[in-house]
Order: structure tokens, then C-alpha cells, then sequence
């Protein structure tokens, strides 16, 4: 027989040791029920450096490629001249408009900035363009503007897949060409493989590989013109 009692003070247990653990170790605990098992532990592995001592993302920069000339120099997202790169990491997310507020980041008055809600990685990438995204309405295809109010429609976005580890989206620029544009994001090693080889930067694995030695969360993205 299991005393009445005993769920409950167990359950007590599980939350005071949760508490224990954030308050005195800053170690937050997400399932509770896993810290009993901890006990039993002798080895641990660890693996995805910075997901372990933070629970945000620093946004280092971007490589530009140059094809056969290699890569550019690490550079800040917007310091980016107007290029598929800067389009791309504008248009190729999962992020929803969640609010909106009418103070921009250099306070202007009346002028409605968006936040978003999506994966952590696409909010800090996003946020750190100079871009506003607008979900879709009605008739209308979600879309994002660049500081100069130029209009660029997402027609359709196809959902991050882990199996294939990537996403894309077919968008639309409404200038003077009304281009069609398709944008791929994922990790380095799936991208590499959709590309044309004759368009992969000399020392690309040896760029993925220092990066990732360095700590760093690594996305490539491509782009069909």
C-alpha cells in the first residue's frame, strides 16, 4: 500500500530541490521528475556549446561568400550592402508578429515596430537586420520592407524539417524586376550539398570547421536567382 501522503511530499521534494538548484546553483531545471535519476549519474557528456550556460544567442556575424575567392571577412549583418545575403537572412524564418509597438529603436513617435515570436536563432538573426516583417492577412502574402520601404512578399515558406535539416521560402521583390527568388537556410553540411559545386567559397569546411571549434552555432544560406 502507498501511503496518501506520499505522491504529494515527493512531489514537494522535487520542487524544493528545483528551487535549490536555480537559486543557489543557477542551474534551471525544465523536468523536475529527471532530478532523482541525476543521482545515479557518473559520467556525463556534453555537447552544443553555449545551449548548456546561457539561455540566449550573441549574434557574431556573417561570411559572405565570394565563391571561388573564398569567403569575405566576418561582418556585422548590418553592415551588409543590399544583397541576396541580407535579403535572405530577412526572408528565410519561422517568425509570427505577436505585437506591435509605436516607439521604434530610436524613438521616433508613431512609427509601429512588430515583435515577433519564432525559434530563438531566427528572432536574434532577424532582429539584427534592419528589416520589419508583416504576417500574412486575408488575400495578403506575408512580406517584409528594408529601411528604404522597399516591399519583398514571401509566397510560400516551406517549415524547417529536421530529417533534411533546412527551410526555404519562394519570394517575390517588388522592384523594377519583380524578381522570384528562392532561399535556403540550414546547417552548413545539407546546404553545401543542394549548391552547384562550382559555386562553393574555396576553404569552406576548413571556415565551418573553425568556427565551430570556436563555439560558434553555424547557418548557411543559399540562394536560386
Amino acid at each position: 500500500m502507498v501511503p496518501p501522503m506520499l505522491p504529494t511530499l515527493f512531489q514537494i521534494g522535487l520542487v524544493t530541490s528545483a528551487g535549490i538548484l536555480q537559486n543557489t546553483f543557477s542551474v534551471f531545471t525544465t523536468d523536475s521528475s529527471r532530478i532523482p535519476l541525476s543521482g545515479l549519474i557518473q559520467v556525463m557528456c556534453f555537447d552544443k556549446t553555449g545551449t548548456l550556460t546561457k539561455d540566449d544567442l550573441d549574434m557574431v556575424g556573417v561570411l559572405a561568400s565570394q565563391q571561388t575567392a573564398g569567403f569575405s571577412q566576418l561582418t556585422n549583418i548590418r553592415d551588409l550592402p543590399e544583397c541576396p545575403l541580407l535579403l535572405s537572412l530577412a526572408c528565410c524564418h519561422q517568425l509570427t508578429q505577436i505585437d506591435t509597438t509605436l516607439l521604434n529603436e530610436r524613438d521616433v513617435p508613431g512609427v509601429e515596430i512588430p515583435s515577433y515570436s519564432g525559434p530563438v536563432v531566427d528572432v536574434k538573426i532577424f532582429g539584427s537586420t534592419s528589416y520589419v516583417y508583416h504576417d500574412a492577412r486575408g488575400d495578403l502574402f506575408s512580406y517584409v520592407v528594408d529601411p528604404k520601404g522597399r516591399k519583398t512578399e514571401i509566397l510560400k515558406r516551406f517549415e524547417f524539417d529536421p530529417a533534411v535539416q533546412r527551410m526555404s521560402v519562394v519570394v517575390k521583390t517588388q522592384d523594377s524586376e519583380d524578381r522570384l527568388m528562392i532561399f535556403c537556410k540550414g546547417s552548413p553540411e545539407l546546404i553545401k550539398g543542394c549548391c552547384d559545386p562550382t559555386t562553393i567559397p574555396k576553404q569552406y569546411d576548413k571556415t565551418i570547421k573553425k568556427y565551430s571549434k570556436d563555439g560558434c552555432y553555424i547557418i548557411a544560406v543559399a540562394f536560386n536567382p
